[in-house]
């Protein structure tokens, strides 16, 4: 199991048989990529892919699972990370299905800049057209589109937020119902 510290960011990515891919997750320092070992689960049906570098530390599973099943408050801790990728996994697939390219930008740039704390992240284009399901050309109109209204700039591989509340009011209420979900984990 890997623990992403800042500014780690790792996508969850889904690929159908044909390479067609989406993200269905993403995880920060606030998660765990491999979370599902600790409860004896059987081996992901998706690939961790790093997006933003960073450290990480690594833990067996099994010392993680031994500890899990002895001490009540890891084990709760581990449950309300399953919790929040398994929300992210509904919200990103409700998402992907009714909301538009701008919304599901903007949602992503907003979770994406809370997993890393920064408003700078790096990402092409194209990489983005797949963690959203779209195609790279939608990504680079909806990302001028952005910069022109002054809420993102961007140069090759890198984009910066700019107005934090304008991506905000852009995005749709999956971001809120991610942003919920993660403010909760470790109360």
């Amino acid at each position: 199991m890997y623990f992403p510290r800042q500014p780690g960011l790792v996508s969850l990515v889904a690929t159908t048989a044909q390479g067609d891919s989406v993200e269905v997750a993403l995880v920060g320092r606030e998660g765990v990529v491999g979370i599902w070992s600790v409860f004896d689960a059987p081996g992901p049906n998706h690939e961790a892919l790093v997006q933003n570098s960073g450290e990480a530390w690594r833990a067996p599973v099994k010392m993680l699972r031994d500890l899990a099943d002895k001490d009540a408050e890891l084990r709760s801790l581990a449950m309300r990370i399953g919790h929040l990728i398994f929300t992210q996994v509904i919200q990103t697939a409700l998402c992907n299905r009714i909301h538009s390219a701008e919304q599901r930008m903007a949602r992503w740039l907003l979770v994406s800049r809370d997993r890393v704390e920064s408003d700078e992240l790096h990402m092409t284009h194209e990489l983005l057209g797949k963690m959203l399901g779209t195609r790279r050309t939608t990504v680079s109109l909806t990302a001028s589109m952005f910069q022109q209204a002054g809420i993102i700039s961007y140069k090759r591989g890198q984009m910066k937020i700019k107005n934090r509340k304008a991506l905000i009011d852009l995005s749709c209420d999956c971001y809120q119902v991610v942003k919920k979900a993660t403010d909760k984990l470790y109360r």
